[in-house]
């Protein structure tokens, strides 16, 4: 059956449209199955849950292998593609046909599901609030997640709030840092306040789950850019970015591999 995700006339690799904005077409693409498995390979199959991916982000290369799908201690991107792909799915049929077919939800059935992959531009912020008799983690931090480009285009990105609580708070206060390139899941929360007697309308992601999405060898081309256009948008806010430190954006810490939520 052809894919319900992408039309296999379509030269452009999916991630890379999805991921970096990348809408060039590709010499070569390898059509991925989303569900692994005899049975699940054979009904991603059978229902067209299938994408057209470029090598990098297929099966991996010298210069791109943390972003395949089928690197087996680094899958966060195959996870992306399930919920990707379950959606699609429930937007036709229901949610317990899913589950039925491939054995499991992957988005938890919640509508109110937003996957985003980008670099953080701060270091988060912290707080902690009194829970009863514990005190509970408040993360925030902003995600830089790259807008969709046409070839030749400038990039841009959207600038994104982002708050996490309780173990997915502790987490982004003990592990995360600014640069460093993050795969959220969470939800849409919208909310107002007065100012000046004006109504100010807010949105955060509320993320339940953090999850690395590089090598520990970063990009130093990409993080400046992403620091001088966070720089730039929080200037014209009147908020002051953190200087960047010399060494540049910080990579993955070593000896977080027991406390990975993914590993």
């Amino acid at each position: 059956m052809k894919s319900i995700l992408q039309d296999k006339k379509d030269r452009r690799c999916f991630l890379c449209m999805w991921l970096h904005g990348d809408d060039s077409e590709k010499l070569v693409l390898q059509e991925h199955h989303v569900f692994e498995g005899t049975a699940n390979r054979r009904n991603s199959e059978k229902y067209g849950m299938k994408v057209y991916l470029c090598p990098k982000h297929h099966v991996g290369d010298i210069e791109g292998a943390c972003e395949a799908v089928h690197r087996p201690d680094l899958n966060h991107y195959g996870r992306m593609l399930k919920v990707i792909a379950e959606e699609v799915f429930c937007q036709t049929h229901e949610r317990e046909e899913f589950r039925a077919i491939f054995g499991r939800s992957w988005s938890g059935g919640n509508m109110n599901s937003v996957v985003l992959m980008g670099r953080l531009t701060r270091d988060p912020m912290v707080r902690y609030a009194q829970g009863g008799e514990q005190q509970i983690a408040i993360a925030r931090y902003t995600l830089a997640v790259d807008r969709r480009r046409r070839q030749g285009d400038e990039q841009t990105a959207d600038f994104i709030s982002c708050v996490a609580f309780g173990k997915a708070g502790e987490f982004a206060e003990k592990w995360l840092r600014k640069g460093m390139r993050v795969c959220i899941h969470g939800r849409i929360q919208t909310g107002s306040y007065e100012k000046d007697g004006q109504k100010v309308y807010t949105m955060d992601i509320v993320v339940d789950t953090h999850e690395f999405a590089e090598s520990k060898s970063g990009n130093a081309e990409r993080d400046s850019y992403y620091e001088a256009m966070a720089v730039d948008q929080q200037g014209s806010t009147g908020r002051q970015q953190d200087p960047l430190s010399e060494e540049g954006f910080m990579n993955i810490p070593d000896g977080i591999d027991e406390e990975l939520p993914f590993t």
